[in-house]
């Protein structure tokens, strides 16, 4: 696979010489490090992981059934409702903080798929591959979620023919 490396016109020298591209509207990843709640969540997922299965709640995602799909986000605001309010209670008996984090990144990966819900999308019929990797069942642990939606558009687009996937490809 060959790289290329994006660049528009615009470049800035820092004061040690060296010259970039500016970092302009780009997301700042590292931001979401600072304090505990980064650690947190992850330490949430891997107990989950152990007891539930490896990215279980993404299986929710892959449904295309809607009244699925509306009790499946009743449950995720539901559950985040109540971890809020026990975190805001002081109780202390589970990390209540990152199990709400859980709960409304849950609830969001949902708004952000529903449109699959409402095309003849049918996962038993996907044969595309990202990187080799089936578009369907494992999917979830290997791209995230908005590049998922963005490749099974493109897939449905295609007729569920071979990956619309491009290196550097951006999502939504």
């Amino acid at each position: 696979m060959a790289f290329e490396t994006k660049s528009d016109d615009k470049r800035e020298q820092l004061a040690n010489g060296m010259v970039r591209s500016p970092a302009g509207d780009k997301v700042d990843w590292t931001l979401i490090r600072k304090g505990p709640m980064y650690r947190r969540w992850a330490e949430l997922l891997n107990r989950g992981a152990k007891i539930y299965g490896k990215n279980n709640w993404m299986q929710a995602l892959l449904s295309t059934d809607r009244d699925a799909r509306e009790k499946t986000k009743e449950r995720f605001k539901e559950s985040a409702a109540r971890h809020f309010e026990q975190w805001l209670n002081g109780e202390r008996d589970e990390d209540h903080a990152a199990q709400t984090l859980f709960n409304l990144n849950g609830y969001e990966a949902m708004l952000e798929t529903d449109h699959l819900a409402q095309t003849k999308y049918d996962p038993k019929n996907v044969k595309a591959s990202f990187n080799g990797i089936p578009l369907v069942g494992c999917v979830a642990e290997h791209i995230d979620t908005r590049t998922k939606v963005e490749l099974l558009d493109k897939e449905i687009e295609q007729g569920f023919g071979q990956s619309a996937y491009k290196p550097g490809m951006e999502p939504r």
